[in-house]
């Protein structure tokens, strides 16, 4: 049987992870707020479809991103509170 020490210390490593995840993440959407402010800078005066395509396609992935890391920032809140109801 495991003991509660072991389900803590497995529930922190989780936690942790869950917080490398998310740190991951909005590096990733800092690196879309780039690749959008210079989409902007080289697409400025041009009406071209593609670009608006680009740009509405980074947007839209960001906006997936800031989802995904808010449900991972809510899962470790989740785990410790698990986590403080065992000891």
């Amino acid at each position: 049987m495991v003991s509660i020490q072991e389900i803590e210390a497995g529930l922190a490593q989780a936690a942790e992870h869950g917080n490398t995840s998310r740190q991951q993440l909005m590096a990733a959407v800092r690196t879309l707020d780039n690749m959008l402010s210079q989409l902007h800078a080289v697409s400025a005066g041009t009406g071209h479809h593609l670009v608006s395509e680009a740009i509405g396609r980074c947007e839209q992935a960001k906006r997936q991103l800031e989802e995904s890391a808010g449900l991972i920032h809510r899962a470790g809140e989740s785990t410790r509170r698990y986590a403080g109801i065992l000891g």
